[in-house]
């Protein structure tokens, strides 16, 4: 069920964490002057979970001020290059930098040499354990005492999967990410309730019919699904290189749901207990 942020009082003060997503690329198909590969981090109090690595994740990860010794799982929704190529150079940079294990590393089974590749792609110190949870059908994925995880198959070109990530406990929040897809019943099932969707909308409504070609969304697609899940609030990302602005997008997505963001490269979206008091208390300062 989703815990709706309320705004907090004039002097309420932001807590000292709050959960975040921070979009670590937000490109498409190829990086471009103003938007890297995709790469999307979750921040949790005691872990992160980082998803579809594309390539340069890790010198974006740099540029956050942020480090990777804090990944404990790596959601791969499928192969292309946009959502793994950085896979080799993270699970390398989380070694470096003393990273505990294990990491879980879940990705569709058919892709599994793919996952081997990155693995050894490279001469290192593997000092962490890396666990692949390959994915052969949908359900229920990944179950420990912090997250359950579902996996849905999505509408794309090559096998792809979306993910439901469910915090586990009295606060937990609800996250789903769906990564390049046409509009589906399944994206809808992800996105039921959740306290944050992620959602690809690589074109406009201009372009639906490529959209439906090539596998994707438009934004306003990915509005619609926001709308019929119920979703709390709604990121908008993975834009097609032909597009410099995210405006076009936002207009096309905000008449259908309202609470919508579009991510760019190194911006944070707090999320869940005390989000408010965080995006109020960056507001002030941006004033």
């Amino acid at each position: 069920m989703n815990q709706r942020a309320t705004q907090p009082a004039p002097d309420q003060e932001a807590p000292t964490f709050v959960r975040e997503l921070i979009t670590l690329g937000t490109s498409s198909q190829v990086p471009t002057r103003f938007r890297n590969h995709n790469g999307y981090l979750l921040r949790y109090a005691d872990q992160d979970l980082l998803l579809d690595p594309g390539e340069g994740t890790q010198r974006q990860l740099a540029r956050a001020g942020l480090r990777a010794d804090r990944i404990r799982k790596i959601l791969v929704t499928h192969f292309h290059g946009d959502h793994s190529l950085g896979l080799a150079g993270m699970m390398q940079r989380i070694c470096l930098e003393g990273g505990e294990g294990p990491v879980h590393v879940l990705f569709p089974a058919s892709g599994h040499a793919f996952y081997e590749r990155m693995l050894e792609a490279s001469i290192y110190e593997r000092t962490v354990d890396f666990v692949p949870v390959p994915i052969e059908r949908q359900g229920l994925v990944f179950d420990d005492d912090r997250f359950k995880i579902w996996a849905r198959r999505l509408s794309h070109s090559v096998e792809t999967f979306g993910y439901r990530i469910e915090e586990q406990g009295d606060d937990g929040q609800t996250v789903a990410h769906v990564m390049d897809t046409r509009r589906c019943k399944n994206a809808v099932w992800l996105a039921t309730d959740v306290d944050l969707l992620v959602s690809e909308c690589t074109y406009l409504a201009s372009e639906e019919r490529e959209a439906k070609d090539r596998g994707h969304m438009t934004a306003r697609h990915a509005a619609q699904v926001a709308k019929e899940a119920n979703a709390g609030r709604l990121i908008l990302t993975h834009f097609s290189q032909r597009y410099t602005r995210s405006r076009p997008f936002l207009q096309e997505a905000k008449p259908i749901f309202h609470d919508v963001k579009a991510a760019r490269d190194l911006a944070r979206f707090p999320f869940g207990p005390g989000a408010a008091a965080v995006e109020a208390a960056r507001q002030r300062t941006k004033e």
